[in-house]
């Protein structure tokens, strides 16, 4: 989902750009739609350079620049000037100040839709479910067939730990979008979240056959579905081809180490599947990728304490709950414990 698990499972975070296109159709429709003075007006450069096409990520700085330029000037009309907000709100490379400038749009426009989607998916990533829950049905109740707004909005209810109601949205999106992969992974993540294993796998496997840009994240969900299965050797292989198809990415490695931390610890310090000297390679190397890898430094506590290091162990374990505070709930969940 937009906001991780601690091993990173789901969605990483961030505001696909199918999301952005579909925000920036929603907003050049609302303002061609709207009688604005602007229409009157001389041609702005400013307005224009401001309201570019979503889609076109070049030149950032320069729309933002050309956003603040509407914004400041004195006595334009309010509803350009949210319109601007808004779109200032997608170049933000800030969460707060992204949800900020949102926040005003909704000031002026109540019901500006997206400005309502960019909140809602910012505080998405920024963990606020709660707040996106509110924002997502708002605006859903315009656009009840969105497809990346019923994602969304089911990611917030995965969040809240609120599967079924999660798996009703997605199970909308698949009735517009049936070969959607981001749909068919939330949904299977929601199943897993239920312990209902068979089916998670099922979804996944579905999900991957037809994949595009997701495959990895789909690998990497479906390693962690298996590994709390119990199926151990078939996790493995499935962490292996997360990895394989990009070794950067920091939870495909924990998510690995904690399938061999699983089985080191089922064997009496070591299997055919794995064992504590792979786990801590796994860990390291995802250290090494992204230095608040929560997952990361939960399986090297449990490795440390197991070893007789004790006081590495429980420092490395804090550091865990200090970056992700319900890391061991997550991970009893996956039937990891200290």
């Amino acid at each position: 989902m937009k906001t991780r698990a601690p091993s990173g499972s789901a969605r990483p975070g961030f505001i696909p750009a199918s999301m952005k296109s579909c925000v920036a159709g929603l907003l050049l429709a609302a303002f061609l739609g709207t009688p604005l003075a602007v229409k009157a007006q001389q041609a702005d450069a400013a307005f224009e350079t401001c309201i570019a096409q979503m889609r076109v990520q070049a030149d950032l700085a320069r729309r933002a620049v050309s956003c603040g330029e509407v914004i400041s000037r004195p006595g334009e009309n309010p509803r350009k000037v949210a319109f601007a907000y808004a779109m200032r709100g997608w170049t933000q490379a800030a969460i707060p100040e992204a949800i900020a400038d949102f926040s005003a749009a909704l000031a002026i426009i109540p019901d500006l839709d997206p400005a309502l989607a960019g909140r809602a998916g910012f505080y998405l990533n920024s963990g606020k479910s709660d707040l996106a829950l509110v924002d997502y049905t708002n605006i859903l109740g315009r656009h009840p067939d969105d497809v990346e707004l019923l994602i969304g909005r089911g990611d917030a209810l995965n969040n809240l730990k609120r599967y079924d109601e999660g798996i009703r949205d997605f199970d909308r999106a698949l009735a517009l979008q049936p070969d959607n992969e981001e749909a068919l992974n939330d949904r299977a993540w929601a199943l897993a979240r239920q312990r209902r294993f068979a089916e998670a796998i099922a979804g996944y496997d579905r999900a991957l056959a037809v994949a595009k840009r997701m495959k990895g994240m789909i690998l990497a969900n479906r390693c962690e579905a298996k590994s709390a299965s119990g199926d151990l050797s078939g996790a493995l292989a499935d962490c292996g081809e997360a990895i394989a198809t990009d070794a950067k990415i920091s939870w495909y490695w924990s998510s690995r180490g904690l399938v061999h931390l699983k089985a080191a610890g089922s064997a009496a310090g070591g299997s055919e599947a794995g064992g504590s000297e792979a786990a801590l390679a796994d860990f390291d190397r995802a250290l090494t990728l992204d230095p608040k890898a929560s997952a990361a430094y939960f399986g090297r506590g449990i490795l440390r304490l197991r070893s007789g290091d004790k006081l590495a162990g429980e420092e490395d374990l804090k550091k865990a709950e200090a970056i992700y505070p319900a890391i061991r709930e997550e991970m009893a969940a996956q039937g990891i414990r200290p």
